[in-house]
């Protein structure tokens, strides 16, 4: 079952197991296509560390779901591996807007998710103040998520150099 190889390879890359995610990954592209399919490419290369080829299947998705904020998160922390902090603010901020504007109920980890892009991205793009700003609400709304490996107990995909980006930030603000 497609959908059922999607889930079971996200399951894999939240818990860090890349050889059965790979596994299940070319399975999953031995089949047809479905809807969902753009996203689960996006986030499964972004987290083995190949940013660069997820660009396209972010975007892909980011046209399929514009009005959901997923999908810009998603695209923006490519952007931060891919190293362009510029184009990951944008997208960061795109999220956040769709984010706010919706009546969707939120996740804990969707918050979470967002307000740790938001604060990479302004601090790389050299917007320590509102990086600071940031990482003070995630310090006072979520202590216990300032430290990666806190971080990683949510069903959030984070790739390598995320991870060190965020563990960058957090020593600077400490």
């Amino acid at each position: 079952n497609h959908s059922v190889l999607s889930q079971a390879m996200f399951i894999y890359l939240l818990t860090g197991n890349r050889s059965q995610a790979n596994s299940l990954h070319e399975r999953l592209r031995s089949t047809t296509s479905k809807p969902g399919d753009e996203e689960a490419e996006c986030l499964f290369y972004y987290a083995i560390g190949q940013a660069s080829d997820a660009v396209s299947h972010c975007a892909a998705d980011i046209k399929e779901n514009k009005t959901y904020y997923n999908p810009w998160a998603n695209a923006g922390y490519v952007a931060l591996d891919n190293r362009d902090f510029s184009a990951a603010l944008s997208y960061f901020l795109k999220a956040r807007d769709i984010y706010f504007q919706s009546k969707d109920k939120h996740t804990v980890a969707e918050e979470v998710d967002l307000l740790w892009g938001l604060t990479i991205a302004s601090y790389y793009s050299n917007d320590r103040k509102q990086a600071k700003a940031l990482y003070g609400a995630i310090k006072k709304g979520y202590p216990q998520f300032l430290q990666v490996e806190s971080l990683k107990r949510l069903p959030l995909v984070w790739s390598d150099y995320t991870q060190s980006l965020i563990t960058s930030v957090r020593s600077d603000f400490k």
